[in-house]
């Protein structure tokens, strides 16, 4: 369209100085007139025809899944990019004043709506990834209830929310809300791990229980040896002991955060748990 509209206008001017009977220029003018003016009309209506092609597409669902080369599904956002392409030539057909027709018209209306759709949309699915990797080793059999339940939150975008729903806005709301409590929990999860169970398992990977007294060079008696390291075991012990019940506190306060403990897999996760770290 901006070529044909270009090479009209090129040729224009020129032709105004030339315009007199009999001239064969201008005959040859009016033919290449002719031909852009079909051109410009072949390229609007196969445009229009295009733009209603990919306007039934907005009808499709708005996520769909890819496999990868390992096997693992991944949930995508399911937007047709031409969309966009679509939208910035009917600017063009706009600015040159050729009238839309409604199709056009009503996706180019739409455009911030659509645009803003499918930010958020892929805003959510980045954000669960990105929550989800950080998910420690030992916990991702214990927290896949929670991953599952977040995916079944999206299962009607697969199936029932298209770009044109008028469910999709509280949709994208919904799993907004969704993903934070995911969010949180792991976020939590990993907090309570790091502050309560490997600090404490830390400081007792750090406790000496065997010191060696200065004496100036001048021998100790075994006795007088062992009965100073039995002082000094008996201390730690104390210590040690607070600590150990503080890491099993933390551990139980760890499973029932997570809650994860409806059925045998589960159980023999939160035993899988506590035999990590006790």
């Amino acid at each position: 369209m901006l070529w044909i509209s270009h090479l009209n206008r090129r040729a224009d001017e020129p032709i105004k100085m030339l315009k007199f009977e009999g001239n064969p220029v201008v005959g040859l003018y009016n033919d290449v007139i002719e031909i852009l003016v079909k051109k410009q009309i072949y390229v609007i209506m196969e445009f229009f025809t295009t733009v209603e092609n990919h306007k039934a597409k907005l009808q499709s669902p708005v996520f769909t899944s890819v496999t990868r080369q390992n096997g693992e599904k991944l949930i995508v956002v399911n937007f047709d990019p031409v969309v966009f392409q679509l939208i910035r030539e009917s600017k063009v057909l706009e600015r040159n004043r050729i009238k839309l027709l409604k199709p056009a018209e009503t996706v180019l209306i739409q455009e911030d709506k659509y645009k803003r759709y499918f930010n958020e949309l892929n805003e959510v699915i980045g954000e669960y990834y990105k929550v989800r990797s950080k998910i420690r080793s030992i916990l991702t059999k214990l927290m896949q209830p929670h991953l599952k339940a977040f995916e079944y939150k999206l299962k009607p975008g697969f199936y029932e929310i298209t770009w044109t729903s008028l469910k999709i806005e509280s949709f994208i709301k919904q799993i907004k809300e969704d993903l934070i409590e995911l969010s949180e929990l792991i976020f939590n999860s990993n907090d309570l791990i790091e502050s309560r169970i490997e600090k404490n398992i830390k400081a007792i990977s750090q406790e000496v229980l065997v010191t060696f007294p200065e004496t100036e060079g001048k021998a100790i008696q075994l006795e007088d040896f062992v009965q100073m390291q039995r002082s000094k075991i008996e201390n730690k012990t104390t210590d040690l002991k607070s600590k150990n019940v503080m890491i099993e506190k933390a551990v139980n306060d760890l499973l029932q955060m997570i809650d994860a403990d409806s059925g045998e897999k589960e159980k023999e996760s939160q035993r899988t748990v506590k035999e990590y770290y006790n």
